[in-house]
């Protein structure tokens, strides 16, 4: 859902290794609000995030796939946090998303889990304070 808000406080991380984007919006933001009441209803997400002024949300964090395995993933995941946190972001969300495909015995979810984020009351969604 990237794509579909357009934000000042846009965060785009490239590498030679990957790459990582998101944003960090209001708790009001009306596309924002759209999107997650649309894809899970009105759910403890969004009770969630109000309790925040500025939401860090992490759309998509990839590693090339000669460089997985290394430690880079968590990397360019912290370099994302710190950004999003400098541009005001109280925490950092995401969806996750568990139909891409993955490298042999790798759970998205574990890695994230490990990166000190927790599922949130849709176990699609995941927050670190």
């Amino acid at each position: 859902f990237y794509h579909l808000i357009k934000m000042k406080e846009e965060i785009e991380i490239i590498t030679k290794i990957g790459h990582a984007t998101g944003f960090v919006a209001p708790n009001n933001h009306k596309e924002l609000i759209n999107y997650i009441e649309q894809n899970l209803g009105r759910t403890g997400v969004l009770s969630e995030c109000a309790k925040f002024n500025e939401i860090g949300v992490l759309c998509d964090l990839f590693i090339n796939e000669n460089h997985q395995g290394k430690g880079l993933g968590k990397e360019l995941l912290s370099d994302f946090i710190f950004t999003a946190k400098r541009k005001g972001a109280r925490v950092v969300i995401l969806l996750l998303d568990t139909a891409q495909e993955q490298r042999d015995n790798f759970v998205l979810s574990k890695f994230y889990l490990a990166q000190g984020f927790v599922f949130m009351e849709n176990k699609n969604w995941m927050i670190k304070y």
